[in-house]
């Protein structure tokens, strides 16, 4: 890590997504950036997979092997193989689904993703804010909502898509955004070096070097 330099020795883009470990569904429900990076990066992770799958309407064989495929882990042959990712895996099955069946409607739980509407989530017996997904028929999902499972299934669903397409076509895709994000990890670095240096271990596991657009 410290032959690193200072910008990837730190989580600089997690800051702006994790709320801390005791944010719960209605936290993330007023955090439309976490709820639209969720959203966005497994929906464009299903559009570029879709080029090769070419989902054909009511074709249930296909519809039932994709669906093994996109929630699948170590256990078969799967999409995410050993990624932490329910979130993004329950949202790339919904939107399987939709498309085989040609729905255009969404899923109550990407209507929560878009709008955070507290009205669209439960508590299961345990007390968590969750949300149900809908994989195929009477087949519901229930996943409560952590402040983990968000920042895993990010990262996770932006890992596979590198992987699918080579870091070089996703750099050439997305050219024009290098030099800010680089900008911002040159500030998020030095942010998070400068409080290691003042804070103690304990206060810096809770120290956020976001350092805002």
């Amino acid at each position: 890590m410290e032959r690193l330099p200072v910008r990837y020795r730190y989580d600089t883009l997690g800051g702006l997504i994790d709320l801390g470990p005791m944010a719960t569904g209605a936290t993330f429900g007023r955090s439309p950036v976490v709820r639209l990076t969720a959203l966005c990066g497994a929906w464009e992770l299903f559009e570029h997979m879709n080029r090769t799958w070419r989902i054909r309407p009511n074709d249930f064989d296909q519809f039932s092997n994709l669906l093994s495929f996109v929630t699948g882990g170590l256990d078969r042959p799967s999409l995410y193989r050993d990624e932490s990712a329910d979130i993004s895996k329950c949202l790339l099955a919904v939107r399987v689904r939709r498309s085989s069946m040609q729905m255009d409607e969404l899923d109550l739980a990407e209507q929560w993703f878009l709008t955070g509407d507290d009205d669209l989530t439960f508590q299961d017996a345990r007390g968590n804010d969750s949300l149900q997904f809908h994989f195929s028929g009477m087949h519901i999902v229930p996943l409560p909502l952590f402040s983990h499972q968000f920042v895993s299934a990010i990262w996770s669903t932006a890992r596979v898509t590198v992987n699918q397409l080579g870091p070089d076509r996703v750099i050439s895709m997305h050219s024009e955004r290098v030099d800010s994000l680089t900008d911002l990890l040159d500030r998020g670095g030095e942010k998070a070096r400068a409080a290691e240096r003042e804070l103690t271990p304990m206060q810096f596991q809770h120290f956020n070097n976001w350092p805002g657009w």
